[in-house]
C-alpha cells in the first residue's frame, strides 16, 4: 500500500532519508503517479516512503511546501531537501533521480509489477464549485455583453435568425 503509518522518527532511525507524496484521490494526475510511487517503495526498500492525502492535512501540507497535487518531496532528517521535478513523473525517471541524489542502489528492475497497481483508484466526485463558477461566469459575461452596443447588435441578429 502507498500510505505508511510510520512516523518521521522511524524515518530518521532507518536511513534518515524519506520521500513523501502529497496527493488527492480525486486528482487524475495524483492517481496516475501512484503506481510509480508504489514501485519506488519496492526499488528503494532502504528509504521510508510516505503518502499524505492533502485534503486531510491541508495546513500541514502547505507548511511543508505542497500547494498542489501531486507533490513529491525528498526529506533528510525530517527536513525537506527538494521537490522531485514535475518532469520526473514516471517510475524510471523518479528512480534515476532518487538514485542520483541519494547514491542508493536500485533493488530490482524499473518495470511495473501487479502489486504496484494495488489500491490505486480514481475517486469520482461532482465538482459543485466548478459548476457554480461556470454558471456565474457565463451569466456575468452575458449580462455585461448585453450592456454594450456590439452585444445588442449580436442579440438582434440572433433574434432575427430565430424568427426566420
Amino acid at each position: 500500500a502507498v500510505v505508511s503509518t510510520q512516523s518521521t522518527g522511524e524515518m530518521n532511525s532507518s536511513t534518515g532519508c524519506g520521500v513523501v507524496l502529497f496527493y488527492t484521490p480525486y486528482c487524475r494526475f495524483s492517481v496516475e503517479l501512484l503506481p510509480a510511487y508504489n514501485g519506488l517503495a519496492r526499488l528503494f526498500p532502504q528509504l521510508m516512503l510516505l503518502a499524505v492525502e492533502i485534503n486531510s492535512y491541508s495546513s500541514s501540507c502547505i507548511h511543508f511546501g505542497a500547494v498542489g497535487t501531486p507533490t513529491v518531496m525528498f526529506y533528510h532528517n525530517s527536513r525537506p531537501v527538494r521537490k522531485i521535478p514535475h518532469n520526473a513523473r514516471n517510475l524510471t525517471s523518479m528512480a534515476e533521480y532518487l538514485a542520483n541524489i541519494t547514491d542508493l542502489e536500485l533493488e530490482g528492475k524499473t518495470d511495473f509489477i501487479d502489486e504496484d497497481y494495488d489500491n490505486v483508484e480514481l475517486l469520482y466526485s461532482f465538482d459543485w464549485v466548478l459548476l457554480f463558477s461556470v454558471i456565474f461566469l457565463s451569466s456575468s459575461i452575458c449580462y455585461n455583453l448585453s450592456n454594450t452596443r456590439y452585444g445588442r447588435i449580436l442579440l438582434e441578429k440572433v433574434l432575427k435568425i430565430k424568427r426566420d
